[in-house]
């Protein structure tokens, strides 16, 4: 009998970095159903609000999970995920002592 260890099935999501420019916040309106508008508090820069009234600050992340996007800060988002560049930054699907 061969050894084989297996890791669990991960949930594949799909991110995109806001940086508070025009040009991340009219994509974000073309994705979503969400309004722009500008903050002093983000030296003008533009924040995006979404119909849940949750909103996307500056440097912040949107996260699609079940097809809602659900708005993370960065220190947030670091915490809750694992970004993956590369494949080979990744745990395969099983490993074998062969």
């Amino acid at each position: 009998m061969d050894f084989i260890m297996v890791e669990p099935i991960r949930n594949k999501l799909s991110a995109f970095h806001f940086d508070g420019s025009k040009e991340s916040a009219e994509q974000a309106v073309d994705k979503w159903d969400c309004i722009i508008g500008r903050s002093e508090n983000f030296d003008n820069k533009y924040v995006i609000t979404f119909s849940s009234s949750k909103q996307c600050f500056p440097n912040g992340y949107i996260v699609l999970e079940n097809q809602e996007p659900i708005p993370y800060t960065q220190d947030e988002f670091i915490k809750k995920y694992q970004v993956v560049y590369n494949l080979r930054d990744r745990v395969g699907n099983f490993y074998t002592t062969d």
